[in-house]
C-alpha cells in the first residue's frame, strides 16, 4: 500500500514578536522635529523629561538647547531627593540646588523647570515643599533669569493649594501643575489658584 501524505502545520508555535522599541527620549524628539523642518518658534509643543539631580551628568546638558532648536519648548522636571527636614539637610540640598542651577545655566532662557520633590524618606508637607520651591526658584532664576518655574503635580484640592500658597510661594512660581481629578475638583482648584 502507498503511504499517505499528511499535511502538518510548519509550527504550532506562533512566531516570536520582537520587543517594542525603547521610548523616545527628548534628544530623539528634537532630532525628529529638526529633520522634519522644525516647528515655528513659540509653538505650543512642550517636550518633557525628568532630570534626577543626583545624576545630572548622565542626562546631557545640551538637551534643552537641542529641544528648543527643534522648535519645541523644553520642560525639565528636576527631581530633588533630599529628605525632610530640608533645613537640617542643607549640605545635601545645596548639592541638588547647585546641580539644578548648572542645568538652568546651560538651558535656553525660555525653558520650563518643574520642581519635583521625591524625598528618599519622609512625607510630603506643604511647608517643606514650599521651602524647596522657593530655594529652587531662586537658584534657577539666578542661573538663568528667563527660566520659568512650575510646581510638581499638586492635589487638586482647595485646602492643599491654600496651605501651599499660605507659605508665600506665589512670587516664585510661573505655573501650577495639578494632578488628575474630576472636572469639579479641577474647576475648584483652578478657581482657588486664580484667587490666591
Amino acid at each position: 500500500p502507498a503511504a499517505a501524505a499528511v499535511a502538518t502545520p510548519e509550527s504550532s508555535v506562533p512566531p516570536e514578536t520582537p520587543p517594542p522599541p525603547a521610548p523616545a527620549g527628548p534628544e530623539d524628539i528634537a532630532r525628529t522635529l529638526k529633520a522634519s523642518g522644525g516647528l515655528e518658534p513659540g509653538s505650543p509643543l512642550l517636550v518633557a523629561w525628568e532630570v534626577p539631580l543626583s545624576d545630572v551628568a548622565a542626562t546631557g546638558s545640551d538637551v534643552p538647547a537641542a529641544v528648543r532648536e527643534s522648535g519645541a519648548m523644553p520642560w525639565v522636571s528636576l527631581v530633588f531627593r533630599t529628605p525632610p527636614p530640608l533645613a537640617q539637610s542643607s549640605d545635601r540640598l545645596q548639592t541638588e540646588l547647585r546641580a539644578a542651577a548648572e542645568t538652568a545655566a546651560k538651558a535656553p532662557g525660555d525653558t520650563w523647570f518643574q520642581v519635583v520633590w521625591r524625598p528618599e524618606t519622609g512625607e510630603y508637607s506643604a511647608s517643606e515643599y514650599s521651602f524647596l520651591l522657593k530655594r529652587a526658584a531662586v537658584a534657577l532664576n539666578g542661573a538663568q533669569p528667563r527660566a520659568r518655574v512650575a510646581t510638581q503635580p499638586l492635589a487638586a484640592e482647595r485646602a492643599a493649594l491654600e496651605e501651599l500658597y499660605g507659605e508665600d510661594v506665589a512670587a516664585y512660581v510661573d505655573a501650577v501643575a495639578l494632578q488628575p481629578a474630576s472636572a469639579e475638583a479641577l474647576s475648584a482648584a483652578i478657581e482657588a489658584v486664580q484667587n490666591l
